[in-house]
């Protein structure tokens, strides 16, 4: 019975609870849950409504190079808005393995039910002609009492991640680092096992130091709000690129050191971003 609300209900307290206690642990990245990096990571996002769960499954592998399939159900998704991926869809095929009956995940699954709506942010299946939307962070509810304003943010974020440069080089500092956290996290977040990395170009690695440099680097708790902090360990520093930070319990410390870093280092430092051995 909880957990059928749990699903319901999409990501409510009870799941995105479960998810918190996942980041915290670190089984989930420590900036999945903030919207605009969940925008950035996925393949499509649209607004939607769950209308019909097809009667015939498929079988697929759940993963590029697995040797079994596992059978998938189809959620078919009417939608209404695309923020992210193809322009001009009506519809797409959502697949999902159902939950057996007295089993428990944390952090909990997403399982599609008819006439669920809201933000669905999607990942394309490997083989198969559907998507996928694994987990609890993957649905945002129409039933969520801040639905209005996060869809308003992810419009906001939809057009600057269609042009990252103009962004990043916008007048507030507010909008430079939300472009170079989106960017950050689609550049770092691993696709398949086999991704390789490759600078991104010298010009946009500077862009987006100096965007995290001069974002606003108030110590904050709250794991839903993007951080200039949570963002900066995107990047895989040593002391072989001059990072030598102060305690990061030192929150002032720690933000002065890293500031100054970003800074002095934003010439000679480039990112580098995962790329799949099939698209390069």
């Amino acid at each position: 019975m909880l957990r059928n609300l749990v699903y319901r209900a999409g990501l409510t307290g009870l799941a995105i609870g479960a998810v918190v206690l996942a980041v915290r642990a670190g089984t989930i990245a420590a900036d999945a849950l903030p919207l605009p990096n969940r925008l950035a990571t996925a393949d499509t996002v649209v607004v939607g409504k769950i209308t019909a769960i097809e009667d015939k499954t498929e079988m697929a592998v759940p993963f590029p190079g697995a040797k079994n399939k596992i059978e998938y159900k189809i959620a078919v998704v009417k939608i209404s808005e695309a923020f992210r991926g193809q322009k001009g869809m009506a519809t797409l095929r959502l697949g999902f393995v159902p939950t057996p009956m007295g089993v428990v995940i944390n952090p909990p699954p997403f399982q599609p039910m008819v006439g669920m709506e809201g933000v669905f942010f999607l990942t394309k299946h490997g083989v198969g002609g559907f998507y996928l939307a694994p987990g609890g962070l993957n649905f945002l509810n129409k039933n969520n009492p801040n639905f209005d304003k996060d869809v308003a943010l992810l419009k906001r974020c939809s057009k600057m991640i269609q042009a990252p440069d103009t962004a990043l080089k916008a007048k507030s500092p507010d909008e430079r680092f939300l472009a170079a956290a989106m960017l950050l996290a689609q550049y770092r977040t691993r696709k398949s096992p086999n991704d390789k990395s490759e600078p991104i170009a010298a010009e946009q690695s500077k862009l987006i130091l100096k965007a995290l440099a001069s974002a606003d680097w108030t110590p904050t708790t709250d794991l839903m709000k993007l951080s200039p902090r949570m963002v900066l360990f995107r990047l895989p520093l040593t002391k072989k690129d001059g990072w030598k930070p102060p305690s990061p319990n030192d929150a002032k410390a720690f933000a002065a050191y890293a500031q100054k870093w970003l800074n002095d280092h934003a010439d000679t430092y480039r990112i580098e971003k995962f790329v799949s051995p099939e698209k390069k």
